[in-house]
C-alpha cells in the first residue's frame, strides 16, 4: 500500500531509489557498497 501512494506523490521516482537520475556515483548508498 505504501508503494501505491509514493508512486503517485513521485511518478518520476518510484519507492526505490532513483537509479537512473543518479547517475553520480555515491547518490545511491546501496550501489556504493556494491561498487566498493
Amino acid at each position: 500500500m505504501l508503494a501505491a501512494p509514493a508512486r503517485v506523490s513521485h511518478p518520476s521516482k518510484p519507492s526505490l531509489p532513483p537509479l537512473p537520475a543518479a547517475g553520480a556515483p555515491g547518490s545511491w548508498p546501496g550501489f556504493r557498497r556494491e561498487r566498493t
